[in-house]
């Protein structure tokens, strides 16, 4: 089960590049849309800040907070790891990361090896080094995201797509053609320079489709004519018809995968609520696959049992300022300390914030204290 290469970093070539190669234009049309929607979860991801709780829901901060927080392995930042992470899980459909020398990497590729008493991975290879070892399932986290509806998009619609692509950027090249009368001799031909002339004929179609000059054979001798395509002088560009294909291509991509169109483009109406779409819709599913296989490595069953567990923040948009009356509302009735409401805002828990604090005008619902009370 080889995986896919990684996607960041990708050098990105303009419309007119990648369609002109033919062989090509197909995979580089599929890869830029999909390097677009995927790359846009992957920042997301890559502001997450994990936290370990303890039993009584106390941070703690250790070597695995600085694994997962600040360099998972010599080679990556967390925010590079966690992108890289979310890219592959998506491209491929499946991520296992590894816990291997005291920090966390991803594999290239691997070999699974399923059973009743845990599946095991073998042949793991991480920068085309193989891992001389076999890893169970308490050494790794191994995610799955099948996506059939992804597969059978790519599978039905990509060559519809290219098609219409190779046809706007035919059109576009045509568009202000030069093209030339040149003279040919009219004697009479034989078989052989029949296939010649024939050959000839081919050769210019595919001149004409792809040149900005063409020289035509002309039958009468000593003339040389140049014929411009004017009739397109003056039209809109098939640039724009381009440009809007390509985003056929990121919108079909974006509604597969959850994405509202809006954020992909940076449009402004509605962004707050589109991008609360985003996080539940997307962001959430793949965050709690990712915390569940976390917990396994980091706690042991009696840990997790006793309520020792990992938490992801930082991906959702925060404004203290507008929720300033809800933050007063949740301190002042005992919902959450100050520091719980700190942790949700991304911000460094405070000595003393572990308290509770109460508005004096809360009682009983019976109206009064029962003699002896304090």
């Amino acid at each position: 089960m080889g995986l896919l290469d990684a996607i960041l970093g990708r050098k990105e070539r303009s419309s007119i590049e990648f369609v002109m190669a033919s062989a090509t234009a197909q995979a580089t049309m599929k890869n830029i849309a999909l390097d677009t929607c995927v790359n846009y979860i992957a920042r997301t991801f890559s502001k997450a800040i994990f936290v370990k709780k303890d039993k009584n829901q106390k941070s703690v901060f250790d070597e695995d907070h600085y694994l997962l927080n600040s360099r998972p392995n010599p080679n990556q930042t967390a925010a590079e790891f966690w992108a890289q992470a979310v890219s592959k899980l998506i491209r491929d459909s499946e991520l296992l990361i590894v816990a291997y020398q005291r920090g966390l990497f991803i594999a290239d590729s691997f070999v699974k090896n399923e059973s009743l008493m845990g599946d095991t991975f073998s042949s793991v290879a991480i920068r085309s080094e193989n891992l001389p070892r076999v890893f169970t399932k308490s050494e790794v986290v191994y995610l799955k995201n099948e996506n059939r509806a992804l597969d059978n998009f790519f599978d039905s619609l990509w060559s519809d797509y290219a098609s219409i692509m190779g046809a706007s950027v035919g059109a576009q090249i045509r568009s202000g053609q030069v093209r030339a009368l040149w003279s040919v001799s009219t004697s009479k031909l034989d078989e052989e320079e029949r296939k010649s002339q024939k050959r000839l004929r081919e050769n210019i179609v595919e001149e004409i489709k792809k040149s900005p000059v063409v020289l035509i054979p002309k039958k009468k001798d000593k003339d040389y004519e140049e014929v411009s395509n004017k009739q397109n002088t003056g039209k809109v560009s098939n640039i724009d018809d381009i440009s809007k294909t390509k985003k056929f291509y990121i919108d079909d991509v974006s509604n597969i995968l959850g994405i509202p169109n809006g954020l992909i483009y940076g449009d402004v109406a509605d962004n707050q609520k589109n991008y609360a779409i985003f996080i539940e819709a997307v962001i959430e599913p793949i965050a709690g696959k990712l915390i569940d296989g976390l917990n396994h490595i980091v706690y042991s069953k009696s840990e997790i049992i006793a309520g020792h567990t990992v938490k992801m923040l930082g991906v959702r948009r925060r404004d203290m300022f507008e929720l300033s009356s809800n933050i007063d509302k949740l301190i002042s009735s005992g919902t959450v300390t100050r520091n719980e409401v700190r942790e949700e805002l991304g911000r460094s828990a405070v000595e003393g914030g572990d308290r509770f604090l109460i508005t004096k005008n809360y009682e009983f619902e019976d109206g009064k204290k029962k003699g002896g009370e304090e």
